[in-house]
C-alpha cells in the first residue's frame, strides 16, 4: 500500500519543497501510485472499501473535521488533476450556467460532473446535488433536464434533511446496490468543510450510512492553479 511521503506534502512556504501542483506538473506519471495499490484502501476500522477516485487521483489522506461534542471525525481525502478546457467567451457564457468561472476537459465540464462521470464508469450511479438551485444533475445542466433519485435514495435523502433542514448535503452521492458514496468536490486552497456539512454526516452515520462512505476530492487546475 502507498504511503504518503514528506516530499508529497503542500509546504508552500518552505524552500526546496515541492506542492502537490507543482510536482504533478513537473512528474505527472513518475510518482503517481499504482492503481493496483490504490484500488482499495482501509478506513480507521480497518475494514477494505472500494475505492473509484483512486483511478485518478496522484495523492490521498486522512482529512481531520470536528463533529458534535468535540469529536473528531476523520474522511479520506483524494488530490485529483484536472485539464482546463479552453473555450470562446460567448460558449463560456453559455456553458457556465452556473458562473463557476471555469471549465474542465473533456468538453467542459464542472468538477461535480467530471467525478460524476468517473463514479458512472466505475460501475456506480451517481449525482450531482446542486444545493444552491436545490437539483440533482448527471450531466452539465445546459445540456439535459434535472435528474431523479431512485425510491430507495429518495427517502434516505429526506430522513437526513428532516434531521439537518436543507443545507449541507455533500456535492456527490452515489450507489450501487445499497452500498453509498458521498463526495465533496473542493478546489485546493478551500479544503474546509463547513458545519452543516458535518452535521449532514453525522445525521447520515445516524440513520445506518457507514462513516468510511464519505469522501473529499480535493482538485486542481494542471497549469493553471
Amino acid at each position: 500500500m502507498w504511503r504518503r511521503s514528506p516530499e508529497s506534502e503542500a509546504f508552500p512556504g518552505r524552500p526546496g519543497v515541492l506542492t502537490l501542483r507543482q510536482k504533478a506538473r513537473a512528474e505527472p506519471c513518475a510518482w503517481r501510485p499504482s492503481v493496483a495499490a490504490l484500488k482499495y484502501v482501509k478506513d480507521p476500522s480497518g475494514a477494505v472499501v472500494e475505492n473509484p477516485l483512486a483511478r485518478v487521483a496522484i495523492h490521498q489522506g486522512w482529512l481531520t473535521i470536528r463533529g458534535g461534542g468535540r469529536r473528531k471525525l476523520r474522511v479520506k481525502r483524494f488530490v485529483l488533476p484536472f485539464r482546463p478546457y479552453e473555450v470562446s467567451k460567448r460558449s463560456m457564457k453559455r456553458i457556465d450556467t452556473h458562473r463557476k468561472g471555469y471549465l474542465l476537459e473533456p468538453g467542459g465540464l464542472y468538477a461535480e460532473i467530471a467525478l460524476v462521470r468517473l463514479l458512472r464508469r466505475s460501475g456506480w450511479d451517481a449525482v450531482w446535488i446542486d444545493a444552491y438551485r436545490n437539483k440533482r444533475w448527471r450531466e452539465m445542466p445546459h445540456r439535459e433536464k434535472e435528474a431523479r433519485f431512485p425510491d430507495e435514495q429518495l427517502r434516505l435523502y429526506k430522513a437526513i434533511r428532516e434531521r439537518v433542514g436543507r443545507g449541507g448535503c455533500w456535492d456527490i452521492w452515489a450507489w450501487r446496490g445499497h452500498r453509498h458514496l458521498f463526495i465533496e468536490a473542493k478546489r485546493l486552497g478551500s479544503d474546509r468543510i463547513r458545519q452543516s456539512q458535518v452535521h449532514w454526516l453525522e445525521a447520515a452515520v445516524s440513520l445506518g450510512v457507514p462513516q468510511n462512505s464519505f469522501r473529499v476530492a480535493g482538485w486542481f487546475l494542471e497549469g493553471t492553479d
